[in-house]
């Protein structure tokens, strides 16, 4: 017979947990490399793993990012509702909306 638990380690709180079908398949292969059950993998992922929490100035940099895209479409629009603008001119905003993508994708990605 197995030794009994002490009261602090006895897991007594359920958890429902829902997956799309890929989530799922991800998690259960990475258990399955791992050898070690899905429920296993899944308290070593909530308890043990450092999730780095965002700083504040990133999420004011975020915020900041949203203000510099909403001015960025207005500017958009009002290059589509006037065509009198030259081609150099739509050239810019082009670029200016691919390296802000660019710069978005970066901090999203850090």
């Amino acid at each position: 017979m197995r030794p009994k638990k002490k009261a602090e380690e006895k897991r007594t709180i359920r958890q429902t947990v829902n997956f799309s079908q890929s989530e799922y398949q991800e998690a259960k292969v990475k258990a399955d490399r791992l050898g070690i059950g899905f429920a296993e993998y899944l308290r070593i992922s909530a308890v043990k793993l450092k999730v780095k929490e965002p700083s504040k100035d990133y999420a004011k940099l975020l915020a900041e990012m949203g203000r510099i895209g909403s001015n960025l479409n207005q500017i958009a629009r009002t290059f589509n509702e006037h065509p009198n603008f030259t081609e150099k001119q739509k050239n810019g905003l082009n670029e200016l909306f691919i390296k802000f993508g660019e710069i978005k994708s970066m901090i999203e990605n850090e």
